[in-house]
Protein backbone atom coordinates (compact mmCIF):
# COMPACT_ATOMS: atom_id res chain seq x y z
CA UNK A 1 0.00 0.00 0.00
CA UNK A 2 1.51 3.58 -1.12
CA UNK A 3 2.49 6.15 1.23
CA UNK A 4 -0.35 8.66 -0.26
CA UNK A 5 -2.84 6.23 0.05
CA UNK A 6 -1.78 5.49 4.45
CA UNK A 7 -1.36 8.57 5.39
CA UNK A 8 -4.38 9.68 2.96
CA UNK A 9 -6.53 7.45 4.76
CA UNK A 10 -5.88 8.29 8.30
CA UNK A 11 -6.04 12.16 7.51
CA UNK A 12 -9.35 12.00 5.73
CA UNK A 13 -10.71 9.56 8.64
CA UNK A 14 -9.49 12.34 11.25
CA UNK A 15 -10.63 15.38 9.57
CA UNK A 16 -14.47 13.79 8.67
CA UNK A 17 -15.18 14.31 12.24
CA UNK A 18 -13.93 17.76 12.35
CA UNK A 19 -16.13 18.30 9.19
CA UNK A 20 -19.16 17.08 10.86
CA UNK A 21 -18.81 18.73 13.98
CA UNK A 22 -18.26 22.48 12.30
CA UNK A 23 -21.40 21.30 10.42
CA UNK A 24 -23.09 20.81 13.69
CA UNK A 25 -21.85 23.97 14.88
CA UNK A 26 -22.93 26.35 12.13
CA UNK A 27 -25.77 24.71 11.59
CA UNK A 28 -26.71 25.39 15.32
CA UNK A 29 -26.14 28.89 14.49
CA UNK A 30 -29.30 29.24 12.56
CA UNK A 31 -31.30 28.63 15.75
CA UNK A 32 -32.87 32.08 16.62
CA UNK A 33 -30.77 32.95 19.83
CA UNK A 34 -32.18 35.95 22.17
CA UNK A 35 -34.04 38.08 19.14
CA UNK A 36 -30.66 36.96 16.88
CA UNK A 37 -31.13 35.63 13.50
CA UNK A 38 -27.94 34.92 11.54
CA UNK A 39 -25.99 37.24 13.76
CA UNK A 40 -28.76 40.21 12.67
CA UNK A 41 -31.28 41.57 15.70
CA UNK A 42 -34.77 41.01 14.76
CA UNK A 43 -38.08 41.04 16.65
CA UNK A 44 -40.16 37.74 16.44
CA UNK A 45 -42.88 39.28 14.33
CA UNK A 46 -40.16 40.42 11.88
CA UNK A 47 -38.65 37.48 11.60
CA UNK A 48 -41.75 35.72 10.09
CA UNK A 49 -41.25 37.51 7.33
CA UNK A 50 -41.62 35.65 3.95
CA UNK A 51 -38.13 37.03 2.75
CA UNK A 52 -36.15 35.98 6.22
CA UNK A 53 -37.67 32.14 5.27
CA UNK A 54 -36.22 32.43 2.15
CA UNK A 55 -32.75 33.66 3.28
CA UNK A 56 -33.00 30.54 5.91
CA UNK A 57 -33.71 27.86 3.07
CA UNK A 58 -30.87 29.34 0.85
CA UNK A 59 -28.45 28.73 4.20
CA UNK A 60 -29.49 25.36 4.71
CA UNK A 61 -28.80 24.38 0.74
CA UNK A 62 -25.61 25.93 0.86
CA UNK A 63 -24.45 24.10 4.13
CA UNK A 64 -25.74 20.66 3.26
CA UNK A 65 -24.23 21.34 -0.88
CA UNK A 66 -20.54 22.51 1.66
CA UNK A 67 -20.77 19.79 3.44
CA UNK A 68 -21.09 16.82 0.81
CA UNK A 69 -18.04 18.72 -1.24
CA UNK A 70 -16.02 18.33 1.99
CA UNK A 71 -17.13 15.07 2.01
CA UNK A 72 -16.32 14.08 -1.22
CA UNK A 73 -13.14 16.32 -2.30
CA UNK A 74 -10.96 14.17 -0.51
CA UNK A 75 -11.19 11.36 -2.47
CA UNK A 76 -10.17 11.26 -5.77
CA UNK A 77 -6.99 12.83 -4.16
CA UNK A 78 -6.06 9.34 -2.77
CA UNK A 79 -5.20 7.77 -5.65
CA UNK A 80 -2.83 10.73 -6.79
CA UNK A 81 0.63 8.76 -6.63
CA UNK A 82 2.60 12.24 -5.72
CA UNK A 83 2.94 12.33 -1.63
CA UNK A 84 4.31 15.99 -2.49
CA UNK A 85 0.74 16.87 -4.48
CA UNK A 86 -1.40 14.80 -2.24
CA UNK A 87 -0.06 17.16 0.61
CA UNK A 88 -1.08 19.93 -1.07
CA UNK A 89 -4.79 19.40 -1.81
CA UNK A 90 -4.71 18.15 1.26
CA UNK A 91 -3.50 21.51 2.87
CA UNK A 92 -5.94 23.16 1.14
CA UNK A 93 -9.02 20.96 1.86
CA UNK A 94 -7.73 21.58 5.58
CA UNK A 95 -7.94 25.08 4.87
CA UNK A 96 -11.49 25.52 3.27
CA UNK A 97 -12.70 23.00 5.83
CA UNK A 98 -11.55 25.46 8.53
CA UNK A 99 -13.82 28.58 6.47
CA UNK A 100 -16.36 26.42 4.35
CA UNK A 101 -19.35 26.47 6.52
CA UNK A 102 -18.27 30.13 7.84
CA UNK A 103 -19.13 31.02 4.07
CA UNK A 104 -22.89 30.22 4.10
CA UNK A 105 -23.18 31.99 7.58
CA UNK A 106 -21.64 35.08 6.18
CA UNK A 107 -23.85 35.36 3.14
CA UNK A 108 -27.23 34.94 5.46
CA UNK A 109 -26.22 37.47 7.73
CA UNK A 110 -25.05 40.11 4.37
CA UNK A 111 -28.36 39.23 3.49
CA UNK A 112 -29.75 39.80 6.49
CA UNK A 113 -28.59 43.63 7.09
CA UNK A 114 -29.25 44.39 3.64
CA UNK A 115 -33.22 43.58 3.85
CA UNK A 116 -33.49 45.00 7.43
CA UNK A 117 -32.14 48.33 5.93
CA UNK A 118 -34.63 48.00 2.92
CA UNK A 119 -37.32 47.50 5.44
CA UNK A 120 -36.21 50.01 7.83
CA UNK A 121 -36.43 47.49 11.01
CA UNK A 122 -35.12 48.50 13.72
CA UNK A 123 -35.39 46.82 17.00
CA UNK A 124 -35.75 49.27 20.51
CA UNK A 125 -32.54 51.74 20.17
CA UNK A 126 -32.07 51.67 23.98
CA UNK A 127 -32.42 48.39 25.28
CA UNK A 128 -31.39 47.82 28.58
CA UNK A 129 -28.39 45.74 29.78
CA UNK A 130 -29.18 43.30 32.25
CA UNK A 131 -26.40 42.24 34.70
CA UNK A 132 -27.46 39.16 37.19
CA UNK A 133 -26.53 39.83 40.91
CA UNK A 134 -27.63 37.15 42.24
CA UNK A 135 -24.39 34.41 43.13
CA UNK A 136 -22.64 36.69 40.78
CA UNK A 137 -19.09 36.18 41.10
CA UNK A 138 -19.78 32.98 43.15
CA UNK A 139 -21.03 30.59 40.38
CA UNK A 140 -18.04 28.33 39.93
CA UNK A 141 -18.27 24.27 38.77
CA UNK A 142 -14.01 23.88 39.01
CA UNK A 143 -11.56 23.02 41.61
CA UNK A 144 -8.19 23.24 40.79
CA UNK A 145 -7.74 20.11 42.50
CA UNK A 146 -9.68 17.99 39.75
CA UNK A 147 -7.29 18.73 37.33
CA UNK A 148 -3.99 18.61 40.13
CA UNK A 149 -3.63 14.96 39.37
CA UNK A 150 -3.39 14.87 35.29
CA UNK A 151 -1.04 17.65 35.09
CA UNK A 152 1.16 15.62 37.93
CA UNK A 153 0.76 12.12 35.72
CA UNK A 154 1.69 14.14 32.07
CA UNK A 155 5.27 15.95 34.01
CA UNK A 156 5.61 12.25 35.19
CA UNK A 157 5.49 10.77 31.77
CA UNK A 158 7.62 13.62 30.23
CA UNK A 159 10.21 13.13 32.66
CA UNK A 160 10.29 9.32 32.12
CA UNK A 161 10.30 9.63 28.53
CA UNK A 162 13.39 11.68 28.65
CA UNK A 163 15.30 9.40 30.96
CA UNK A 164 14.71 6.22 29.14
CA UNK A 165 14.91 7.50 25.43
CA UNK A 166 18.10 7.02 23.19
CA UNK A 167 20.16 9.38 22.57
CA UNK A 168 18.76 9.35 18.57
CA UNK A 169 15.38 10.25 19.80
CA UNK A 170 15.41 11.76 23.48
CA UNK A 171 14.57 15.55 21.85
CA UNK A 172 12.29 14.17 19.74
CA UNK A 173 10.06 11.90 21.86
CA UNK A 174 10.89 15.06 24.65
CA UNK A 175 9.17 17.60 22.75
CA UNK A 176 6.30 15.85 21.83
CA UNK A 177 5.81 14.12 25.13
CA UNK A 178 6.45 17.79 26.54
CA UNK A 179 3.93 20.10 23.92
CA UNK A 180 1.14 17.07 25.33
CA UNK A 181 2.39 17.82 29.10
CA UNK A 182 1.59 21.65 27.87
CA UNK A 183 -1.63 20.22 26.36
CA UNK A 184 -2.97 18.93 29.74
CA UNK A 185 -1.93 22.05 31.71
CA UNK A 186 -4.01 24.02 28.76
CA UNK A 187 -7.05 21.93 29.45
CA UNK A 188 -6.90 23.16 33.30
CA UNK A 189 -6.37 26.82 32.09
CA UNK A 190 -9.06 26.73 29.53
CA UNK A 191 -11.42 25.18 32.54
CA UNK A 192 -10.42 28.01 34.97
CA UNK A 193 -10.96 30.51 32.23
CA UNK A 194 -14.19 29.79 31.18
CA UNK A 195 -15.64 29.01 34.54
CA UNK A 196 -14.88 32.82 35.42
CA UNK A 197 -16.91 33.86 32.70
CA UNK A 198 -19.52 36.51 34.28
CA UNK A 199 -23.07 35.08 34.67
CA UNK A 200 -24.75 34.95 31.08
CA UNK A 201 -28.07 36.87 31.48
CA UNK A 202 -30.76 35.04 29.01
CA UNK A 203 -34.08 35.89 31.16
CA UNK A 204 -34.73 38.37 33.57
CA UNK A 205 -35.41 35.64 35.92
CA UNK A 206 -32.89 35.06 38.17
CA UNK A 207 -33.54 31.56 39.07
CA UNK A 208 -33.67 31.06 35.16
CA UNK A 209 -29.80 32.70 34.90
CA UNK A 210 -27.91 30.64 37.31
CA UNK A 211 -29.50 27.69 36.68
CA UNK A 212 -29.09 28.17 32.99
CA UNK A 213 -25.38 28.81 33.34
CA UNK A 214 -24.43 26.44 35.87
CA UNK A 215 -25.93 23.80 33.58
CA UNK A 216 -23.40 24.91 30.87
CA UNK A 217 -20.86 25.10 33.60
CA UNK A 218 -21.05 21.86 34.56
CA UNK A 219 -20.99 20.40 31.41
CA UNK A 220 -18.05 22.38 30.20
CA UNK A 221 -16.06 21.07 33.35
CA UNK A 222 -16.79 17.37 32.30
CA UNK A 223 -15.84 17.80 28.79
CA UNK A 224 -12.19 19.87 29.65
CA UNK A 225 -11.77 17.07 33.06
CA UNK A 226 -12.53 14.41 29.99
CA UNK A 227 -9.96 15.77 27.55
CA UNK A 228 -7.42 16.30 30.10
CA UNK A 229 -7.89 12.52 31.25
CA UNK A 230 -7.87 11.28 27.76
CA UNK A 231 -4.17 13.34 27.01
CA UNK A 232 -2.81 11.74 29.59
CA UNK A 233 -4.13 8.01 28.44
CA UNK A 234 -2.42 9.13 25.27
CA UNK A 235 0.85 9.83 27.07
CA UNK A 236 0.97 6.74 28.63
CA UNK A 237 0.39 5.32 25.31
CA UNK A 238 3.04 7.01 23.36
CA UNK A 239 5.71 5.95 26.43
CA UNK A 240 4.38 2.37 26.48
CA UNK A 241 5.25 2.35 22.62
CA UNK A 242 8.58 4.19 23.00
CA UNK A 243 9.13 1.53 25.88
CA UNK A 244 8.41 -1.29 23.61
CA UNK A 245 10.23 -0.03 20.87
CA UNK A 246 7.53 -0.07 18.42
CA UNK A 247 6.89 3.46 18.13
CA UNK A 248 6.69 3.98 14.39
CA UNK A 249 4.71 1.18 13.96
CA UNK A 250 1.65 1.71 16.49
CA UNK A 251 1.84 5.51 16.55
CA UNK A 252 -0.50 6.48 13.70
CA UNK A 253 -3.14 4.07 15.01
CA UNK A 254 -3.20 5.56 18.81
CA UNK A 255 -3.11 8.63 17.20
CA UNK A 256 -6.14 7.88 14.91
CA UNK A 257 -8.29 6.49 18.15
CA UNK A 258 -7.39 9.74 20.24
CA UNK A 259 -8.61 11.85 17.13
CA UNK A 260 -12.35 9.38 17.75
CA UNK A 261 -12.42 9.91 21.32
CA UNK A 262 -11.83 13.77 20.67
CA UNK A 263 -14.30 13.87 18.30
CA UNK A 264 -16.65 12.11 19.99
CA UNK A 265 -16.24 13.92 22.98
CA UNK A 266 -16.79 17.40 21.04
CA UNK A 267 -20.42 15.77 19.72
CA UNK A 268 -21.63 14.97 22.85
CA UNK A 269 -20.98 18.55 24.18
CA UNK A 270 -22.62 19.42 21.09
CA UNK A 271 -25.51 17.63 21.60
CA UNK A 272 -25.64 18.69 25.42
CA UNK A 273 -25.62 22.28 24.42
CA UNK A 274 -28.35 22.09 21.98
CA UNK A 275 -30.46 20.42 24.29
CA UNK A 276 -29.94 23.21 26.78
CA UNK A 277 -30.56 25.82 24.51
CA UNK A 278 -34.11 23.95 23.38
CA UNK A 279 -34.63 23.34 27.33
CA UNK A 280 -34.34 27.14 28.13
CA UNK A 281 -35.06 28.61 24.81
CA UNK A 282 -39.05 29.78 25.74
CA UNK A 283 -37.37 31.29 29.02
CA UNK A 284 -34.80 33.48 27.27
CA UNK A 285 -36.86 36.84 27.09
CA UNK A 286 -33.64 39.38 27.14
CA UNK A 287 -33.08 41.29 23.42
CA UNK A 288 -29.13 41.92 22.85
CA UNK A 289 -28.87 45.94 22.05
CA UNK A 290 -29.28 46.38 18.42
CA UNK A 291 -25.11 47.00 17.49
CA UNK A 292 -25.16 44.77 14.32
CA UNK A 293 -22.91 47.47 12.38
CA UNK A 294 -20.04 46.26 14.73
CA UNK A 295 -20.41 42.55 14.18
CA UNK A 296 -18.77 41.88 10.98
CA UNK A 297 -20.16 38.41 9.11
CA UNK A 298 -22.27 38.63 12.49
CA UNK A 299 -19.54 36.72 14.06
CA UNK A 300 -16.82 38.80 14.88
CA UNK A 301 -17.05 42.53 17.29
CA UNK A 302 -15.44 45.22 15.79
CA UNK A 303 -16.04 48.82 17.66
CA UNK A 304 -12.82 51.04 17.84
CA UNK A 305 -15.38 53.38 20.39
CA UNK A 306 -15.64 50.25 22.73
CA UNK A 307 -13.07 50.68 24.99
CA UNK A 308 -13.33 47.35 26.51
CA UNK A 309 -11.33 44.35 24.71
CA UNK A 310 -13.41 41.78 25.33
CA UNK A 311 -17.17 41.46 24.93
CA UNK A 312 -20.11 38.83 25.22
CA UNK A 313 -19.92 36.68 22.25
CA UNK A 314 -23.34 36.34 20.03
CA UNK A 315 -22.44 33.03 18.46
CA UNK A 316 -20.31 29.30 19.33
CA UNK A 317 -20.33 26.56 21.88
CA UNK A 318 -20.96 28.04 25.50
CA UNK A 319 -21.38 31.19 26.93
CA UNK A 320 -18.50 33.36 27.02
CA UNK A 321 -16.81 36.33 25.71
CA UNK A 322 -14.99 37.42 22.00
CA UNK A 323 -12.19 39.89 21.49
CA UNK A 324 -12.88 43.28 20.02
CA UNK A 325 -10.77 43.17 17.09
CA UNK A 326 -10.18 47.06 16.92
CA UNK A 327 -7.99 47.03 19.29
CA UNK A 328 -4.49 46.63 19.39
CA UNK A 329 -4.24 43.50 21.24
CA UNK A 330 -6.40 41.80 19.22
CA UNK A 331 -5.00 42.70 16.15
CA UNK A 332 -1.67 41.68 17.53
CA UNK A 333 -3.46 37.97 18.18
CA UNK A 334 -5.01 38.06 14.75
CA UNK A 335 -1.65 38.84 13.44
CA UNK A 336 -0.02 35.92 15.10
CA UNK A 337 -2.84 33.21 13.93
CA UNK A 338 -2.51 34.81 10.33
CA UNK A 339 1.50 33.95 10.72
CA UNK A 340 0.58 30.05 11.81
CA UNK A 341 -1.52 29.45 9.02
CA UNK A 342 0.49 30.79 6.14
CA UNK A 343 2.60 28.16 6.26
CA UNK A 344 0.30 25.65 5.25
CA UNK A 345 0.10 26.41 1.62
CA UNK A 346 4.21 27.14 2.01
CA UNK A 347 4.71 24.09 3.47
CA UNK A 348 2.96 22.31 0.31
CA UNK A 349 5.67 24.08 -2.33
CA UNK A 350 8.14 23.10 -0.37
CA UNK A 351 6.94 19.35 -0.50
CA UNK A 352 6.64 19.51 -4.01
CA UNK A 353 10.23 20.62 -4.37
CA UNK A 354 11.46 17.64 -2.20
CA UNK A 355 9.36 15.25 -4.03
CA UNK A 356 10.30 16.57 -7.83
CA UNK A 357 13.88 17.98 -7.58
CA UNK A 358 16.40 15.15 -8.46
CA UNK A 359 19.09 14.38 -6.31
CA UNK A 360 22.93 14.36 -7.23
CA UNK A 361 26.02 12.11 -5.39
CA UNK A 362 29.34 13.09 -6.70
CA UNK A 363 32.97 13.16 -5.73
CA UNK A 364 34.51 17.01 -5.90
CA UNK A 365 37.62 18.06 -3.78
CA UNK A 366 38.40 15.26 -1.88
CA UNK A 367 34.62 14.92 -0.48
CA UNK A 368 31.47 12.82 -0.86
CA UNK A 369 28.59 15.25 -1.85
CA UNK A 370 24.49 14.46 -1.89
CA UNK A 371 22.98 17.55 -3.20
CA UNK A 372 19.19 18.23 -2.82
CA UNK A 373 17.90 21.23 -2.75
CA UNK A 374 21.13 22.12 -1.02
CA UNK A 375 24.17 20.37 0.47
CA UNK A 376 22.88 17.46 2.62
CA UNK A 377 25.40 15.09 2.80
CA UNK A 378 29.59 16.09 2.62
CA UNK A 379 31.55 13.18 4.12
CA UNK A 380 35.61 13.73 3.85
CA UNK A 381 37.22 10.69 1.60
CA UNK A 382 40.20 10.37 4.23
CA UNK A 383 37.51 9.45 6.87
CA UNK A 384 35.93 6.37 4.92
CA UNK A 385 36.85 3.17 6.84
CA UNK A 386 34.94 1.19 4.07
CA UNK A 387 32.21 1.18 0.78
CA UNK A 388 30.35 -1.42 -0.51
CA UNK A 389 28.40 -1.40 -3.62
CA UNK A 390 25.25 -3.52 -2.53
CA UNK A 391 22.83 -4.64 -5.54
CA UNK A 392 19.80 -3.19 -3.25
CA UNK A 393 19.49 -1.24 -0.38
CA UNK A 394 18.18 -3.09 3.26
CA UNK A 395 15.21 -2.49 4.70
CA UNK A 396 15.05 0.28 6.44
CA UNK A 397 12.36 2.60 8.59
CA UNK A 398 12.47 6.53 8.53
CA UNK A 399 13.68 7.82 12.29
CA UNK A 400 13.79 11.47 10.92
CA UNK A 401 14.10 13.25 7.74
CA UNK A 402 12.77 12.60 4.50
CA UNK A 403 11.11 9.29 3.01
CA UNK A 404 9.29 10.30 -0.67
CA UNK A 405 8.59 7.38 -3.44
CA UNK A 406 11.35 9.66 -5.47
CA UNK A 407 13.82 10.74 -2.69
CA UNK A 408 15.10 9.17 0.67
CA UNK A 409 17.32 11.37 3.55
CA UNK A 410 17.95 11.61 6.94
CA UNK A 411 18.23 9.66 10.06
CA UNK A 412 17.06 6.29 9.13
CA UNK A 413 16.68 2.75 11.43
CA UNK A 414 17.74 -1.02 9.88
CA UNK A 415 15.18 -3.51 10.14
CA UNK A 416 18.02 -6.64 10.64
CA UNK A 417 20.11 -5.33 13.41
CA UNK A 418 18.16 -1.85 14.86
CA UNK A 419 20.99 0.09 14.37
CA UNK A 420 20.29 3.83 12.98
CA UNK A 421 22.25 5.33 9.58
CA UNK A 422 22.45 8.20 7.66
CA UNK A 423 20.77 8.09 4.02
CA UNK A 424 20.47 9.70 0.89
CA UNK A 425 19.03 8.04 -2.34
CA UNK A 426 16.53 7.61 -5.13
CA UNK A 427 14.43 4.87 -3.83
CA UNK A 428 13.35 3.89 -7.53
CA UNK A 429 17.35 2.54 -7.95
CA UNK A 430 18.31 -0.68 -7.54
CA UNK A 431 22.68 -0.17 -6.05
CA UNK A 432 23.84 1.72 -3.19
CA UNK A 433 26.49 2.39 -1.39
CA UNK A 434 27.23 1.41 2.04
CA UNK A 435 30.19 3.94 3.43
CA UNK A 436 31.12 3.50 6.55
CA UNK A 437 33.35 5.92 8.76
CA UNK A 438 34.39 6.42 12.13
CA UNK A 439 31.56 8.26 12.88
CA UNK A 440 28.71 6.83 11.00
CA UNK A 441 27.25 4.66 8.37
CA UNK A 442 25.70 5.98 5.38
CA UNK A 443 23.96 4.42 2.22
CA UNK A 444 24.04 6.71 -0.80
CA UNK A 445 22.40 6.51 -4.01
CA UNK A 446 22.89 9.19 -7.28
CA UNK A 447 20.06 10.22 -9.89
CA UNK A 448 20.37 6.79 -11.02
CA UNK A 449 22.38 3.55 -11.33
CA UNK A 450 25.34 4.77 -13.25
CA UNK A 451 25.69 7.28 -11.43
CA UNK A 452 25.76 5.78 -7.78
CA UNK A 453 28.54 3.31 -9.96
CA UNK A 454 30.58 6.21 -11.02
CA UNK A 455 30.93 7.30 -7.80
CA UNK A 456 31.80 4.05 -6.20
CA UNK A 457 34.34 3.56 -8.84
CA UNK A 458 36.15 7.52 -7.95
CA UNK A 459 35.94 6.48 -4.52
CA UNK A 460 38.05 3.42 -5.00
CA UNK A 461 40.47 5.07 -6.80
CA UNK A 462 41.42 7.73 -4.48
Amino acid sequence: MSDVLVWGSIMTICMYPFVLIMYAMLKSEATPKKGMYYGVTLTKEQAKAPEIIEISKRYNKQMNRTLLWLLVLPIPALIIPWFSIWFVLWDLWFLYTMVGFFLPFFTANKSMKALKAEKGWQTESEIPVYVELKEAGTLRTVKSSQFLPQCLISLVIFVVTILIGSPKNRVGMGVMQGSLAGVTFLFWVAAIWLDKVRTQVISTNSDVNVNYNRAKKRFWKKLWIACAWMNVGYMAVVLVLIMWDVFPKYFLISSLVYALITTFLALWMLKKQADLEKKYRDKMDIMVADDDDHWLGGMFYYNPKDKHLSVEKRHGMGSGTTINLAKPAAKVLVGLLILVMLPLPLSGVWMVMLEFTPIELRVEENMVIGDHIGEDISIPLHSIKNVELLPERPKMSKHSGVGMETVCKGSFRLKEDKSYCQIFLDPRNDLCLRVETSMEVYYLGGFNDEQTRQVYEMIQGK
